[in-house]
């Protein structure tokens, strides 16, 4: 289009998009297609136009929707209720398409991969995507052929970020690998614990190709115990005879057994005998650990009193035992050379809470109510409710003043007021810049 042409053009229109492809999206009120040479292809009566793809895009027009190619011819009726999509890591869009209260997933070549025959679309995906029918929910593939039966009464697809999908069914929970295929039945136990009234599933995320579950025993007057699965075979590889179980962390888990806390490795075999009281993930070579030091007179009697120190992987003790328990809001982790503690002069827990070196030494003092471990030389901390930022001098880079306080990416963090806009950050080793509100 030449200049001449393009003012021209301009002229007539509220707005103009970028052409892609030799058109461009154009608004006089509602919007439309126009090609290089500024003719009205589409005419200007829909509600929304948005690209779906490099191919084609997405209009609405009187509270319907439908799919027309970048050049504007018809793909579809536009007759459809609803749409969802997600766009990939590529910026390519995936879309599901209602009509009647029925569901159908429209790909990328532009056709229809499913009939019409699903009540919901839990999740959208470039490879698979999460179909309900009849409160029951499965996995579909790329062309819409079932990978696994809708028989579930809810899958997690890609858990907690991860590349497998937990189906729960009567309450139990089993395992979904990363290539689809269903590796354990729903023999788990599925945990919940309440929030004002709603259920929400109390699993942990898996790491390192491993996740923890837990079984009901024989005898239900026992308590749970604990073991570890094998994400992509369904393997146990950890049998479920422990009362406690943490990650599996640098090579290492904590285990309890009769009150007695010690660690082994994925193969079971105990490298630190279970002789602790209070054990914590390893993280940096070192881990917290807990002995009993007496007792503690509180409100309901005695309680035991505990001593925190470090470990290393050879059970030597690095940092010796002379911190209180911490609260469950305290990990106390190592991580980038620091580790969140708490100290009280006047509390059985630990609920002053700052960060000590690999000595034992606060670096950065103990005025926090809550503090978490180290993320690319930034520490999130709580003070009277507020949250903000403190990198590994203590300085408080982000002034702990905001309602909520977040990692966005690896470069950016984000921080808001309930029902403000949010101020954005971008970092690089402790080093802050403030560069947009939203």
């Amino acid at each position: 289009m030449s200049n001449e042409l393009y003012h021209q053009t301009i002229e007539r229109y509220d707005t103009i998009q970028n052409f892609e492809f030799g058109y461009a999206i154009v608004k006089k009120g509602k919007f439309g297609l126009i090609d290089h040479y500024g003719k009205e292809v589409l005419n200007c009566i829909y509600d929304t136009i948005f690209d779906f793809n490099s191919d084609s895009k997405v209009v609405q027009h009187n509270q319907k929707y439908g799919i027309i190619s970048y050049n504007g011819d018809k793909i579809t009726e536009v007759e459809f209720d609803s749409i969802r999509y997600k766009f990939d890591d590529e910026q390519r869009c995936f879309i599901a398409i209602q009509k009647k209260d029925k569901w159908s997933i429209f790909d990328t070549d532009n056709k229809m991969n499913t009939p019409f025959d699903f009540d919901d679309i839990a999740n959208i995906d470039s490879h698979c995507t999460v179909v309900g029918r009849n409160g029951k929910y499965g996995i579909i593939d790329s062309i819409g052929s079932i990978a696994v039966e809708l028989k579930y009464d809810t899958i997690y697809y890609h858990f907690e970020g991860s590349d497998i999908s937990l189906s729960e069914l009567n309450r139990c929970v089993g395992i979904i690998n990363s290539h689809n295929k269903v590796v354990t039945d729903c023999n788990y136990n599925c945990e919940y614990y309440i929030i004002v009234g709603h259920r929400e599933p109390k699993y942990e995320a898996p790491k390192n190709g491993y996740i923890r579950l837990t079984k009901f025993q024989a005898d239900a007057q026992k308590p749970i115990l604990y073991g570890m699965v094998e994400c992509e075979t369904g393997k146990e590889a950890i049998p479920f005879e422990y009362d406690d179980m943490g990650d599996y962390s640098e090579g290492l888990i904590w285990v309890e057994k009769d009150n007695k806390c010690g660690y082994i490795d994925i193969q079971n075999r105990v490298i630190i005998q279970l002789k602790y009281d209070v054990a914590n993930n390893f993280s940096d070579g070192l881990a917290a650990v807990g002995k009993r030091d007496g007792y503690f007179n509180a409100v309901v009697g005695r309680v035991p009193n505990y001593k925190i120190g470090f470990i290393d992987k050879s059970d030597n003790v690095v940092i010796p035992f002379q911190f209180q328990p911490q609260s469950s809001s305290t990990i106390p982790e190592f991580r980038e050379g620091l580790a969140p503690m708490g100290v009280s002069s006047s509390n059985y827990w630990g609920l002053n809470v700052g960060y000590i070196n690999r000595k034992g030494d606060f670096v950065i003092k103990p005025i926090y109510d809550r503090a978490e471990p180290f993320v690319n030389g930034l520490g999130k901390v709580n003070r009277n409710d507020k949250e903000g930022f403190v990198n590994s001098t203590g300085e408080e880079v982000v002034p702990v003043i905001f309602d909520y306080v977040h990692f966005e990416n690896d470069t950016l963090l984000g921080c808001s007021e309930w029902g403000g806009e949010t101020i954005f950050y971008s970092y690089k080793k402790g080093k802050i810049k403030e560069i947009r509100k939203k």
